[in-house]
């Protein structure tokens, strides 16, 4: 993660958002995810998202419903992925992947199983062209297909790969990749049934720099992670200190 100085200093340097082009946004994509990191506050990125044009940016396609899926409009999300950007060449494989996993993650907390089990199944019917592909593609799409075993109940299957994943991706090959890796192998293992690995893990994946962040605030708001909820270490970590002192003044 980056050091909350760095996320500050995203903020202090980036012109205001009513002076920016809307074909060049990406920065602000950067400033209203500081601002999310930081505070929780949603608002900036969903006012980004409104002014932004349809662009395939890798910015765009990786935090586009980040803002409606952490605040469980499910709708809304699903909206943004049927978004014709999706349909475009220049958008890879990698990414497609990426919007299956999300859709089916949509479709499961909207109670419509059957449709989210058909795109688990399309992510992981990718599996032989991911593994054959550059080692940030194999990361990403990978764990995707990970956590899509791990969602259609193939434990075994999803535990073996995510391991593969890990292993094969040391911090001395790339340090930016690997603490990322392990938020998602620590879903992996919560959906298995081993909870107190997965907090390991989320330990780990919290406290390493990674190109794709995860901080406490995705934690405390991610749908996904509903069934570890009960777990009072898993609450304890999932609580941003903003919240602990609004409700324990």
């Amino acid at each position: 993660m980056l050091a909350t100085q760095d996320w500050q200093d995203i903020l202090d340097n980036t012109e205001p958002l009513e002076d920016a082009d809307p074909d060049e946004l990406d920065i602000q994509i950067d400033r209203a995810q500081a601002q999310f990191y930081l505070t929780g506050n949603f608002e900036p990125l969903e006012r980004v998202f409104e002014k932004m044009n349809l662009t395939d940016s890798t910015n765009y396609v990786t935090t586009s419903t980040l803002a409606p899926w952490l605040q469980r409009d499910v709708d809304a999300t699903i909206e943004v992925l049927n978004n014709p950007i999706w349909t475009q060449d220049s958008i890879g494989y990698v990414f497609q992947t990426n919007r299956d996993y999300e859709l089916a993650n949509a479709y499961r907390l909207k109670g419509e199983i059957e449709k989210a089990e058909l795109h688990f199944e399309r992510v992981i019917a990718t599996r032989d062209d991911v593994m054959n592909s550059a080692l940030q593609v194999q990361v990403y799409s990978g764990m995707s297909i990970a956590q899509s075993l791990a969602r259609l109940g193939r434990f075994d299957e999803a535990l073996e790969l995510a391991a593969q994943l890990v292993s094969n991706t040391p911090p001395e090959r790339d340090a930016m990749l690997w603490g990322w890796l392990f938020s998602s192998q620590a879903m992996i293992k919560g959906l298995a049934g081993d909870q107190e690995a997965a907090i390991d893990d989320l330990i780990i994946a919290l406290e390493t720099p990674t190109a794709f962040r995860i901080t406490v605030w995705h934690l405390y708001y991610d749908p996904n992670w509903d069934f570890m909820r009960d777990n009072p270490r898993f609450v304890e970590l999932a609580t941003p200190p903003v919240v602990i002192r609004t409700t324990k003044p």
